[in-house]
């Protein structure tokens, strides 16, 4: 009972099965081409945000603004070479401790840490 038959269905002739098959394939170069669009669509995407995060490290990087990157901890995970020259250290110097080691003791006592702790939080509940 539950044997395939090999026959065409009931009804069906040669002829609708060879138009069948020939839907079948246009529809898979219809498929083909527009998957061939999305990837060319991807690919020009992904150019432009390799070009936007080189524009963004340039400017991070070059900016006569000292520029850190903190994680959750206060850690300095990023920064410039202005922040460094700020700090009259060398980069590999500065990064991977933390930021209040960097602080003078007027910051310290001033709350500068307490600032941008609670800038750190507020950021991320806004996110």
């Amino acid at each position: 009972m539950n044997r395939k038959s090999t026959q065409p269905f009931a009804g069906s002739t040669s002829d609708q099965s060879g138009m069948s098959t020939e839907r079948l394939k246009h529809e898979l170069k219809v498929h083909q081409i527009e998957l061939e669009t999305q990837n060319e669509e991807l690919r020009e995407t992904q150019l432009k945000l390799e070009k936007t995060l080189k524009d963004y490290k340039t400017l991070y990087h070059h900016s006569p603004v000292g520029y850190i990157t903190l994680n959750n901890q206060g850690r300095i995970v990023e920064l410039n070479a202005t922040f460094s020259i700020m700090c009259g250290k060398t980069i590999v110097d500065i990064k991977n401790n933390f930021l209040f080691q960097f602080l003078t003791e007027d910051q310290k006592a001033g709350g500068e840490i307490h600032r941008i702790c609670s800038c750190q939080r507020k950021r991320k509940r806004l996110c």
